[in-house]
Formats: structure tokens, sequence, C-alpha cells
């Protein structure tokens, strides 16, 4: 009787953990990692500074404890993936086959603004032109803000660079200008905003090191000057 209690026990705690494992398992590939059960292979996101994902959801594989791999909200997992649970800081992987993401085919329509230390505190959004507002609010009559949003981006990828130091500006003008895109829903591109201490404004993308000055209706839309 007692050997049979033994094999049941065992069989019972083998059976909980098996349970406890995920359903698909991975290897490293030469840039990233491939997922054994569907063959993909998945690199880091160059942008690595400036893409994050909105919302990590579930696990979706794993080489170990610490090498895990989760879902992100409203895109495929056969596409992108999430190293990290914690959205604010996940890297993004991306299948080798897609094209790597950068501001330049980002294509941002609205943004969310945040200050330096309160990441979690949203202080202000830019909407939307109403085309890409989800049905239930497209009676809201919002106040479109994507004029400002695509001077954003034209600033970035015009030609024009120049030199600040974004570490010797002041944190009280300092906000970190969270990209929306409706092609990407699942993830936002960060901008920097900061004014030195000569008083100019400056926009940075901290994954190129590309500077540019901030166009005149953004600065006045963020430090009123």
């Amino acid at each position: 009787m007692k050997r049979v209690l033994s094999l049941l026990l065992c069989f019972a705690v083998l059976l909980a953990l098996c349970s406890c494992e995920p359903k698909k398992y991975v290897k490293y590939g030469d840039n990233g990692f491939v997922d054994a059960e569907t063959g993909i292979e998945y690199v880091m996101c160059s942008a690595s500074l400036s893409l994050r994902p909105l919302t990590v959801e579930d696990e979706y594989c794993r080489v170990n404890k610490e090498d895990i791999f989760y879902t992100i909200q409203w895109q495929e997992p056969t596409e992108y993936l999430a190293d990290y649970e914690v959205e604010e800081a996940a890297f993004v992987y991306r299948a080798s086959t897609l094209p790597d993401i950068t501001m330049e085919n980002f294509e941002p329509v609205a943004a969310l603004i945040y200050a330096e230390g309160n990441a979690s505190i949203c202080l202000e959004k830019f909407y939307c032109e109403a085309k890409y507002l989800p049905e239930d609010m497209q009676d809201d009559n919002l106040v479109d803000d994507s004029a400002l949003v695509y001077a954003i981006r034209d600033a970035i990828n015009g030609n024009e660079t120049v030199s600040a130091d974004l570490d010797a500006a002041s944190d009280l003008d300092t906000y970190y200008i969270r990209l929306l895109s409706a092609k990407y829903p699942g993830l936002y591109y960060i901008i920097v905003f900061f004014t030195d201490s000569n008083g100019d404004s400056y926009l940075t993308d901290r994954s190129t090191g590309k500077t540019v000055p901030s166009p005149a209706a953004l600065t006045l839309r963020m430090i009123g000057e």
C-alpha cells in the first residue's frame, strides 16, 4: 500500500510540474532566438531605447526561468514579442522576416505625454484624426492634435541634425512623447522633448542619437514659449 501511495505521489508531483511548463520552447539563434515549435526566428528591433509595448500579456515561450518572452496586446505573436512582463522595461523582438521598425516607417498618428520620473502618469494626450478613432469615440468631439504629431514625425525624419546635450537638460522641461501608430497598435515610440540651459527646445531619438530643433508649435504646447 505504501509503495502504491508513493508512486501516486510521485506521479502527482510530475503532473504538477508538467502542467507548469510553458507550451512553447525556444532556442537561441545567431542574432536573437528561434521558436522551436514554429521555426520563427526573432531579433531585437534596433530602436531598443525608443520602442516599447503598450501592454504585455501572456507568456508565449521561454528558454529558461530568466529568458521568457511574452505576447503584446494587438500584435500577432508570430510577428512581435516582448522580453519582459513590465511594459516600460521590455524590449520588442520581431520576426526576422519583417522590416525593422524605425521612425521613418512607424507612421505615428497620436501621442501620450509623460514627465521624467513619472512614467506611469500621463500628463496630456495628442489626439489623432477622427478617422483613426474607434467607433465609440467618433462622436466625442476631441481636439485633433495630429498636426503636432506629424510635426514631430517630420522633424525627426528630416535632414536637420544639431548638437544638444539631453543629459544637461532640466527635468522640469523634459518630457517623453510616446508616439502611437495605427500601423503598430500595440507599440509606442518614444521621442524626448527637452530644453537646454539657453532655453532652446529640441527633440531627440535616443535609439539613433538624432537630435533636431523642436517645431515652434510643439514648443508652445509643451512649455508655452
